[in-house]
């Protein structure tokens, strides 16, 4: 124990000569040789305390695919058509939107969206094209069969397949030439 002490000791006084600049690595008048000082210190040096590093909590990560659905707006064209009378529009056909499906890899990070790839695209449903009729057949040329079966065109272009005046075009502002 008395040995543990003089270290100590030893150390104390070491480290004040060297704090005032009394002690010099070119002195050779030393008490304690340096294989001294190393042994005294190994005898003296208190364990440190270990602080466990900052540990970060675990975030919550997690990986879903979403899929997700949107409009494809369907297209229009226009044909012209010799038994309407010029200047009269009619849809032939009605447009339809078709349905595109998104598949996407989406990560969240703590419940909060943080990546998002898209992983397909694919048309689930294909849109229908609009065709739009343009009357040139020219003005007072009778026309006695119409369009492809329909008996009359409304007052709005589309065409009626009604098969009698009464009530056709109702809904469409009337009748605007009857076949």
């Amino acid at each position: 124990m008395k040995r543990v002490q003089k270290s100590i000791l030893a150390l104390i006084i070491l480290g004040g000569l060297v704090a005032f600049g009394i002690w010099h690595s070119n002195n050779s008048s030393q008490s304690l040789n340096s294989a001294a000082i190393k042994k005294a210190s190994m005898h003296t040096q208190s364990p440190t305390p270990k602080t466990p590093a900052p540990t970060e909590q675990p975030k919550n990560i997690e990986t879903k695919q979403v899929s997700q659905t949107e409009s494809v707006p369907f297209q229009t064209v226009t044909e012209e058509d010799a038994t309407l009378a010029k200047g009269l529009t009619a849809v032939a056909t009605k447009g339809v939107n078709g349905i595109k499906t998104l598949v996407y890899r989406v990560t969240y990070t703590d419940g909060q969206e943080t990546a998002r790839d898209k992983i397909s695209e694919t048309i689930t449903t294909q849109p229908v094209t609009q065709v739009i009729k343009i009357g040139n057949l020219p003005p007072g040329t009778p026309n006695p069969a119409g369009p492809a079966g329909a008996s009359g065109v409304c007052m709005d272009g589309t065409l009626s397949f009604a098969l009698h005046k009464l009530g056709a075009c109702s809904h469409h502002g009337g009748i605007r030439l009857w076949y």
